[in-house]
């Protein structure tokens, strides 16, 4: 019998107000147990190799990535089936891992333990779960989908090589004042951040689901956090916009975090003042190239980054799961 069959005929026990079922042969990994999680989370078809086990555990040591929240399901000659590594992050979100599945049997063991452990997380003040996944992953989509997630939108992920040159001159008029960014002005970039969500076309679907400190956060922790690339725009004096910039050095790139408006400034063309105004402050650094990711629906961000010679590089399917209304119905 493969493992996928032997996963479909295990037991579970139903959890209350909830549809799905938890699995009863499911375990929190420990340190004992760690490469042989990891090499079922790693695996395409199987087991990973050693040698790929090990890198990933130095990345992750490099990395700062915790490895604490990892469950699997196990056979019942206790051999590791299945994984699921959720990895918590500034702003009270993690992001979720999980095997890949074979069929739609593995999909369904997998739904199971996706939904196990989004339920552990909710008790750690996690508010909000995701997914990236490759848009041809059919049964990945079907594992998650299965295990509380639902689409929040398809992103295209898109890059500019940093020394590009452009031929666009920013010219501001006298009621545009910029400012950089430093911890006096929080206050001032939250109320922008508020303001910009408000009919934005870019997941709207988010709004609502964070406290916007905790998306402050987020946005800080996103490769390194420098404030003179962070830039606040004011329109006759009133907060009106931003754009965020965080280098990441390992990577090579300056990852554009945020660009937004508020709505009394926009359809006057200062969104793309505000991206040039951005680019020529990066101009002179090292890194080779600006990314960013932008939601597919987004069309006129979208015309506007590749004005300025963006181009998509590649598309994933983002997932979410809130975990708030999880967490107050939580059992241990």
């Amino acid at each position: 019998m493969s493992i996928s069959q032997r996963n479909s005929h295990t037991s579970t026990s139903r959890l209350p107000d909830q549809g799905q079922t938890r699995p009863s042969n499911v375990v929190l990994i420990d340190q004992n147990r760690r490469e042989e999680a990891l090499g079922r989370l790693l695996a395409v078809n199987g087991v990973a190799e050693q040698s790929q086990i090990m890198r990933f555990l130095d990345f992750s040591k490099n990395n700062g990535i915790r490895l604490d929240a990892m469950w699997s399901l196990h056979d019942d000659i206790s051999r590791l089936t299945h994984t699921v590594l959720a990895v918590p992050s500034a702003g009270r979100t993690a992001m979720f891992f999980a095997s890949r599945p074979v069929d739609d049997r593995d999909a369904a063991a997998i739904a199971a333990l996706i939904d196990h452990a989004a339920r552990c997380v909710s008790t750690q003040d996690i508010h909000l779960a995701q997914v990236l996944l490759d848009p041809s992953d059919s049964l990945d989509y079907s594992a998650y989908r299965g295990g509380g997630f639902s689409e929040l939108a398809k992103l295209s992920y898109m890059e500019r090589p940093l020394g590009l040159k452009h031929r666009h001159h920013v010219e501001w008029p006298e009621t545009v004042e910029l400012v950089t960014f430093d911890e006096s002005l929080e206050s001032e970039l939250l109320g922008i951040l508020d303001a910009s969500y408000e009919d934005t076309m870019d997941c709207p679907e988010l709004r609502g689901l964070r406290q916007t400190q905790d998306i402050l956060a987020g946005h800080r922790s996103t490769g390194e956090f420098d404030p003179t690339l962070w830039t606040i725009m004011r329109l006759d004096g009133q907060p009106a916009g931003a754009i965020l910039l965080n280098p990441s050095p390992k990577q090579r790139t300056v990852e554009l975090v945020y660009i937004g408006l508020a709505q009394h400034a926009r359809g006057r063309g200062l969104g793309k003042r505000l991206l040039v105004e951005g680019l020529s402050r990066i101009a002179h650094r090292r890194e080779r190239s600006v990314s960013l990711a932008v939601d597919d629906r987004n069309h006129p961000a979208i015309a506007m980054y590749c004005e300025v010679g963006f181009r998509r590089v590649l598309r994933r399917i983002a997932m979410i799961r809130p975990l708030r209304q999880v967490a107050e119905h939580a059992t241990s």
